[in-house]
Formats: C-alpha cells, sequence, structure tokens
C-alpha cells in the first residue's frame, strides 16, 4: 500500500505553488573584466552632454540621422572629439527592408567604431568594409588614423591616383552555365570630402573583352585618374563584370578593395575575392594586373 501511495505520488503535477528547483551556476567571472567590455546603450543628446558621461555608455545612431549630424562642421569636430573618449555604433534604417547595406565611409571619417552592417549582403558597402579591415592580418580590428585620435597630428594632403588596368588571370565565369564570357573592369574610389565631409564616390570602367576568362588583356591608352581628398579613409574597389546582354543585367564576378593608405606603385598583382569574400576554389588564382602611380607633397606622410 505504501509503494502504491507513493507511486501515485510521484504521478501528480507539481503544484504551481511549489517554485522550480534552481540550477547554480559555478561559473565565476572577473568583475575587471566585465566593467572593461561591458558597455550601456544610451540616447545621444548632444555632444557636449554626451562627452561627459561614463566612457561605458555608447550611443547608437541610425544611418540617416549620422547623415543629418554630418551637414556641420561643429557637428563634425565634435563628433570626432567625442569618438575620441566613447564608442559610436551606426545601424541601418528601418526602411532597408531588403538588407542592404548603408557605406561606412561617412562613419569612418568621424571616427565611429562600429558600423553595422548586414553581412549577409553582398553589395558595394559590404566589399568596402571587408577590404578596409583585410589590414593587420585580417584580424578584424583596425587602429583609426592619427587624425582621428588627436587634433595634434597633422593632416594628410590630397593626392593624385592613377590606375590603369593592364590584364587579368584566370578569371571564372559568374555562373556556370554560361557558354560565353565578356569581361569588363569597374574602378572606383568612396572618399570623404575635406571640406563637408560627405562621400565622394568617382568611377570608371573599362571596355569589355570578348570571350576571354584566361588572359583577358584590356588595352588602356588613359589610365583612370582620381584625386583623393581623405587618403587616411578613402578606400579603392576594384570589380570584374561579365556584361549581359539586352535582357539580362551585368553580373559581378569578383572584387578587390584596397585602403588608399595601402596602395604601393608600381604594376602590382591584384588578388580578387569572391562574392562571400574568399578566395578558395576558382578564385586562388584569380587576379589582376595594373599598374598605380600617385604623387602627393613632399613632407607630408599619408596615413
Amino acid at each position: 500500500d505504501e509503494e502504491e501511495n507513493a507511486a501515485a505520488a510521484d504521478s501528480k503535477p507539481l503544484s504551481p505553488k511549489v517554485p522550480a528547483p534552481r540550477h547554480t551556476s559555478s561559473t565565476s567571472f572577473s568583475t575587471e573584466l566585465s566593467r572593461m567590455t561591458t558597455f550601456h546603450g544610451v540616447k545621444l543628446d548632444t555632444f557636449d552632454k554626451s562627452v561627459n558621461m561614463s566612457k561605458d555608455c555608447m550611443t547608437s545612431i541610425v544611418e540617416s540621422k549620422t547623415v543629418k549630424l554630418n551637414r556641420l562642421k561643429a557637428n563634425r569636430y565634435n563628433w570626432v572629439k567625442y569618438n575620441q573618449t566613447h564608442l559610436s555604433r551606426i545601424y541601418p534604417k528601418g526602411s532597408r527592408v531588403n538588407s542592404s547595406n548603408f557605406s561606412p565611409i561617412t562613419a569612418w571619417s568621424n571616427g565611429c567604431q562600429m558600423a553595422a552592417l548586414n553581412i549577409q549582403t553582398s553589395d558595394v558597402p559590404r566589399r568596402i568594409n571587408d577590404g578596409y579591415f583585410r589590414r593587420n592580418g585580417n584580424c578584424g580590428y583596425v587602429l583609426k588614423p592619427p587624425t582621428l585620435i588627436s587634433r595634434d597630428a597633422p593632416q594628410p594632403l590630397p593626392i593624385s591616383l592613377s590606375i590603369k588596368i593592364l590584364c587579368g588571370n584566370c578569371l571564372p565565369k559568374a555562373k556556370d552555365n554560361k557558354k560565353s564570357i565578356n569581361l569588363y573592369v569597374n574602378v572606383s574610389v568612396s572618399d570623404s570630402s575635406a571640406s563637408d565631409g560627405g562621400e565622394i564616390i568617382n568611377g570608371y570602367k573599362t571596355h569589355h573583352v570578348q570571350n576571354n576568362g584566361f588572359n583577358p588583356i584590356w588595352i588602356q591608352e588613359e589610365s583612370f585618374k582620381f584625386k583623393v581628398e581623405s587618403p587616411n579613409i578613402a578606400v579603392l574597389q576594384i570589380s570584374v563584370w561579365d556584361k549581359g546582354d539586352v535582357a539580362n543585367a551585368d553580373d559581378f564576378v569578383g572584387s578587390a578593395s584596397i585602403p588608399v593608405s595601402c596602395i604601393r606603385e608600381g604594376f602590382r598583382s591584384v588578388r580578387l575575392f569572391d562574392a562571400n569574400n574568399k578566395r578558395n576554389g576558382v578564385f586562388e588564382c584569380a587576379s589582376l594586373l595594373v599598374e598605380v602611380k600617385f604623387t602627393r607633397n613632399a613632407g607630408i606622410r599619408m596615413y
């Protein structure tokens, strides 16, 4: 009888008044490390007021407000000063229902530490971001230019950049089922205006070479010339496209995004990356041969 009563008691549901047993975690953590790595999201008031907040307060700003703040020179000055001691995170506006991305150039030019992009979307802003952070061993962290860390740092003067596309090597088809490939190269520079802080995008493209992805040759009489106003922020993007026809749009093949401050003169082999920022499979040998020239004022260091 006692066994039957015990079995019946075990089969009854627990009363809701009886709290479920809690499992305590045995994991310990460092309060000092938590204090250094935990940030509290706060609403931006004014930069003069927000700069006096605790250093663990981080402002989150929508991309549309970023553009508005960037229009006034006083805002740009105070924003850079604020970002020298605090963190700013820029996030996409809610109307980007297709997960498209905003250009991070404006955010970077004001010293913002984080530009939140939709990494699942392979578009121009994401490719710029991929190339910008490929520096420093591709670890994901890049030190801000000295001009955004200290007001005493010398401002780099504009430079003139010249790019000539010579030839390609082992360029794959954009789609495996395509019978022919007609390639051209798009060359552009995303820059920040030294006067008003707005983004500057200049671009050119070569003619297309028909039915040759193995070793296409582009014969350029003139180089593509760019005046770069903020060489410490600007990014050069070289992308290869497969020309479509009347019924089909051009297809993206591969690209390389290179910070202007990392560019070296001379004849250079530019490694291409696929839409997912990878260089495996058919992209292991994909590259372009280009000629690079630039001029800068003597005695001025380009960061």
